[in-house]
């Protein structure tokens, strides 16, 4: 799902979402409630920020009616990239 819910600076977005990433998911909860049925509870999972290119990307595990879910919400020029460039970074994590 391809959404531009957010209506924020993004450097205002950018530092929100280093320093209270709940607080971005919280921005956009009333369209993750109509994919995402009987919410439960939400966590971050993992974040990842390229200040170089002005990117982020949040993974949130979030607990429903069908058990746990992941949701990625991703800034970026070009979102395909900005996953890759994720799974890489969760890569050389392990």
């Amino acid at each position: 799902m391809n959404l531009n819910l957010i209506s924020i600076n993004t450097g205002k977005l950018f530092e929100l979402a280093e320093e209270n990433p709940m607080e971005v998911l919280d921005m956009i909860r009333d369209v993750l409630e109509e994919y995402v049925k009987g919410i439960k509870d939400v966590r971050v999972h993992d974040m990842y920020f390229d200040a170089r290119t002005f990117e982020f990307l949040i993974e949130y595990i979030v607990k429903c009616e069908l058990g746990e879910v992941s949701v990625k919400l991703v800034h970026s020029s070009n979102p395909t990239v900005a996953l890759r460039r994720y799974y890489g970074y969760e890569k050389q994590k392990e």
